[in-house]
């Protein structure tokens, strides 16, 4: 992402650039000979159009790819807007599934103590019932 720090860096200073280099092409060296100044003229318009063109062209591509980069940029924040979003998501999940596995590890132990319990006053229960019979028994027996 350092790239796009140094693009929208450097976009804004390309027109001054090019604004800057366009008097250069306007110069006008005298030429020693008269026949060739014609051609050289012409050979000079030439290029100063091609160059007003070129710096034209650059600067629109400039305007273009700093709006891509802005928007990019933008993307880039709702991007790492929506992960941070996910990761706390993630988080609550996390911890509400921990949760709900203390309660469920908490109510299976809840129901062991239950059976447990119940078994003892089943057995308690079992005993009891032996022992009547046992007194029925004996006093039948009488």
């Amino acid at each position: 992402m350092a790239w796009i720090t140094t693009l929208t860096t450097v976009l804004p200073l390309v027109a001054d650039l090019v604004g800057k280099g366009l008097p250069h092409f306007t110069r006008r060296k005298d030429a020693p000979d008269d026949r060739t100044e014609a051609v050289t003229q012409q050979q000079i318009s030439e290029l100063q159009s091609a160059a007003t063109q070129n710096a034209a062209s650059l600067k629109l591509l400039a305007e273009q790819l700093q709006k891509t980069v802005v928007a990019v940029e933008g993307g880039a924040e709702g991007l790492a807007r929506q992960q941070a979003e996910l990761r706390e998501a993630l988080q609550r999940w996390e911890s509400d599934a921990a949760r709900r596995e203390q309660a469920a590890q908490a109510q299976a132990e809840a129901a062991t103590k239950a059976t447990t319990a119940a078994r003892r006053q089943a057995a308690a229960a079992l005993g009891i019932a032996v022992l009547a019979l046992a007194v029925a028994v004996v006093q039948m027996l009488r």
